[in-house]
């Protein structure tokens, strides 16, 4: 008669990869977390151009307009941006939502118009309060 093998469900080999996986998961999380904690910069361009740099961290909820172009408001709450109140005929730009994490984009195609987050990095020209 043949014995009972005893099964291991897991080797020590398997442990041990197991907790590096997890291991690089929790540092590239934090790294992530660190990178966006209260850094973020909106970064608006009018045709092509940077017209405006606001670092949400800093700056007061408000709604405003480009002076290059009235068509399109901005709305910060909440360390967050959104396009609001555009005049374009699909609502595109609008139903991006709030931006609050570094590299997110909005575009207004029709009115030329970019909004993109960025990290502190970047030098600020102007601060909305």
């Amino acid at each position: 008669m043949k014995k009972k093998e005893k099964r291991k469900f897991l080797k020590p080999t398997d442990i041990a990869v197991i907790i590096v996986i997890i291991g690089v998961c929790v540092i590239a999380m934090l790294f992530m977390k660190n990178n966006n904690e209260g850094k973020l910069i909106a970064q608006i361009s009018y045709d092509g151009k940077i017209v405006k740099k606001i670092r949400l961290d800093t700056a007061s909820d408000a709604i405003f307009e480009l002076s290059e172009n009235k068509n399109v408001s901005f709305q910060i709450t909440d360390q967050k941006i959104r396009f609001v109140n555009t005049d374009c005929p699909d609502k595109l730009c609008e139903n991006f939502g709030y931006l609050d994490k570094a590299n997110s984009v909005a575009i207004c195609l029709p009115n030329k118009v970019s909004l993109k987050l960025v990290g502190n990095k970047e030098e600020i020209d102007i601060m909305v309060n």
